[in-house]
């Protein structure tokens, strides 16, 4: 995944590279900086790139911040035979394309008005606004809220088997050395969880 990953950013940036067709507005040969330029002095997409550098920690941090709990509740907390169910609706959202889970919280937090349904006048918002009488509307709330669901899975599953190898004596002697939970979170568990999470 890596691989395909990187891969897809570098053709992205090579691609940046070459003029495009002033007709199809696909590469072509031709090579050129123009593209490059107009990336660094255009206003509207440098703006685009601050918002992306501000909202990707955002989104790291609330998805480690959510992950965490969540994937130590199901390796050490959850009975051995719910363990495998949890982990499956986890990763479920992971068998539907990205483009359609995209859609789909597009749909969820339309604002009033704000769909074919509403301009039709058969009801109006999505369903946030529907349900809830609130939505964040297309804001930048939202965006961070769908990211959040789109890379959760990613986060959870590396974390869950850390800290299934974590040995449950560990905790244990922890307990018995005194400390609280919050120590054995922070001098224990974290130390050992951090590659996992990176």
């Amino acid at each position: 995944m890596l691989v395909v990953y990187v891969g897809s950013l570098i053709l992205l940036v090579v691609s940046a590279f070459f003029a495009l067709d002033p007709v199809s507005q696909k590469p072509t040969t031709a090579f050129t900086t123009d593209n490059i330029t107009s990336a660094l002095t255009d206003s509207s997409a440098t703006r685009l790139f601050l918002q992306t550098v501000v909202i990707a920690p955002v989104v790291t941090v609330a998805c480690v911040l959510i992950a965490v709990p969540t994937a130590f509740f199901i390796a050490k907390i959850a009975p051995r035979w719910m363990r495998r169910g949890l982990m499956v609706s986890i990763l479920l959202p992971l068998w539907a394309g990205y483009m359609v889970k995209t859609y789909a919280w597009r749909a969820m937090v339309s604002p009033a008005g704000g769909n074919q349904f509403a301009a039709e006048g058969r009801g109006g918002g999505g369903f946030l606004q529907s349900v809830l009488g609130w939505t964040p509307g297309y804001s930048k709330t939202a965006v961070v809220i769908a990211l959040i669901y789109l890379w959760l899975p990613y986060m959870v599953l590396p974390i869950y088997a850390g800290l299934e190898r974590l040995p449950t004596s560990l905790l244990d002697a922890a307990a018995d050395l005194g400390a609280k939970p919050m120590r054995t979170f922070r001098s224990a568990i974290m130390p050992l969880l951090r590659p996992s999470i990176a």
